[in-house]
């Protein structure tokens, strides 16, 4: 089983091809405590406790030009290019019991300057630069339930199941009225469901976090399907200090503060 994890990046690189767009998901699904940052761990949390964190993705594009946008036209193409997709969002996790967790994620999407190629109906071509897109996005929930545990090797496996749910705004309008197509919408209009597996190994203060995570997209905003999105993710991570205990007997806190040094390889299909 954990070869199987390591088998699959590599394949997935290969199989990669290039976008004539520039539109990516939202990135991985960390549960936003210590440890791995997008990866998703095996180890649930411990029954009642909970995580509440937030992150922000920025990804910098390297954007068509005009004149290249004009040569996509003029073969009958419709390509679009953005200059940045900006993800900021909140994510959470509970603890139900300490084999299930459940997760949550809700983002704000903000596309930066969308300009698209277009073929005229006199058979000239135009760039139509056609603004931002940006507004809350599609919230999704995840359930991640452990079902093996190995106390003396200190490995666990989960399976993952979730769904992305349609509750992002879909109806974002360019600069010249129209309406952004669903790849630079904030939401889909689509019910996602997800279903993927989670592994993770300890060596002491060392950990190893690796998971796929597979996301069958449904029919959404303006009859659009978007595609399949297969995510993989590995990450390690090192406690560099033991916990650390801090009382504040006068408001009646008791923290517990953690250092961790994180380093991860994430991938997208």
């Amino acid at each position: 089983m954990f070869l199987i994890f390591f088998a699959i990046i590599p394949f997935c690189l290969l199989v990669s091809e290039d976008a004539f767009a520039h539109h990516g998901a939202v990135g991985g699904f960390g549960v936003g405590r210590a440890g791995p940052i997008t990866t998703v761990p095996a180890v649930p949390l411990v029954t009642g406790r909970f995580s509440v964190g937030t992150r922000m993705e920025y990804t910098k594009f390297s954007r068509f030009t005009d004149s290249q946008l004009k040569n996509f036209a003029m073969e009958g193409k419709e390509v679009d290019s953005t200059n940045a997709l900006f993800t900021p969002f909140l994510g959470a996790a509970y603890g139900v019991t300490d084999n299930l967790m459940v997760m949550a994620r809700f983002p704000y999407v903000s596309h930066d300057d969308i300009r698209e190629g277009h073929r005229e109906e006199d058979g000239g071509v135009e760039v139509h630069r056609e603004g931002d897109s940006a507004d809350f996005g599609d919230l999704t929930l995840l359930g991640l339930y452990r079902f093996l545990k190995d106390r003396d090797k200190d490995y666990h496996i989960a399976g993952i199941l979730g769904v992305k749910t349609p509750t992002g705004r879909t109806t974002e309008r360019a600069l010249n009225g129209r309406r952004f197509e669903v790849e630079h919408q904030p939401g889909s209009g689509s019910w996602d469901p997800m279903a993927g597996l989670a592994f993770t190994k300890h060596w002491g203060h060392l950990s190893l976090d690796t998971n796929v995570l597979y996301t069958f997209t449904t029919q959404g905003s303006q009859r659009t399907i978007l595609g399949d999105i297969f995510n993989y993710n590995l990450g390690l991570s090192y406690r560099l200090t033991k916990e650390r205990h801090i009382h504040d007997h006068e408001h009646g806190v008791h923290w517990h503060v953690d250092w961790d040094l994180a380093v991860e390889l994430n991938g997208e299909w």
